[in-house]
């Protein structure tokens, strides 16, 4: 087995794109986890980044978060608010998406809704999305995430 290492954009958000991903290479990661900006000029400085980066250095890969802010909303809302963001994240070409996937409140038919669409986009795309394990979504308790899992 070979154990590769990401380094989580998270909490160097003021670093820029390039010096960010160069320091990820000079410290020994195998590529980074990052929840896009979406501020133009930092988006668009994020993607230049990746495209010359992975000239260079072509095994550095890029994982990227799908992770919106709170709102209070409906099952139907949060999902189409959540493809755009996808779609949104599709433009960087990410090796995978590690997704903060539905609510634990929505209920399991609302979140097996939510978790279809998110795979037809990764079958469309042949970019994979991973669910992350995380409080308040729908894989928030093991007990509860069984009926996913068998489904």
């Amino acid at each position: 087995m070979r154990l590769r290492f990401y380094y989580p954009y998270w909490g160097s958000e003021h670093v820029p794109a390039m010096e960010f991903m160069s320091w990820c290479i000079s410290h020994g990661f195998h590529g980074m986890e990052i929840n896009f900006p979406t501020e133009d000029a930092q988006a668009e400085a994020f993607r230049k980044a990746i495209y010359d980066l992975r000239k260079a250095n072509p095994d550095f890969k890029v994982i990227a978060q799908q992770v919106l802010s709170n709102a209070p909303e409906s099952a139907g809302s949060y999902q189409r608010r959540m493809i755009e963001r996808l779609e949104f994240i599709h433009s960087f070409e990410p090796d995978a998406i590690n997704s903060h996937t539905g609510k634990d409140h929505f209920t399991f038919e609302e979140n097996c809704s939510i978790i279809e669409a998110c795979e037809a986009m990764g079958q469309r795309s042949g970019i994979p999305i991973w669910h992350e394990i995380h409080r308040g979504r729908f894989t928030f308790h093991s007990s509860t995430l069984i009926p996913y899992l068998d489904r």
